[in-house]
């Protein structure tokens, strides 16, 4: 299933495809070619893939870490990893 919701293109994988292949076929979707969101996401029921189209950023993250990513889904905000400091 596939949907674009205001500058996201969604996509839920539950057929066992590996996710990376999914989100580099994303690129060449109707959808995505139509209306050119600003970023994509593709998920299963373990991990998730996103990608800022704008800026070339990825999130290749384990949906349990999720949390602690939940900076890079703000609105006006890049896909990067969060700076820890110990």
């Amino acid at each position: 299933m596939s949907a674009v919701w205001k500058d996201r293109f969604l996509r839920f994988v539950d057929n066992g495809d590996d996710l990376h292949d999914v989100i580099d076929e994303a690129l060449h979707d109707e959808l995505v070619t139509r209306y050119r969101p600003r970023f994509l996401i593709v998920c299963d029921a373990r991990q998730i893939l996103a990608a800022d189209i704008r800026t070339s950023d990825a999130l290749d993250v384990q949906l349990t870490a999720l949390s602690s990513y939940s900076h890079s889904f703000c609105h006006g905000q890049e896909l990067r990893n969060p700076v820890r400091e110990h």
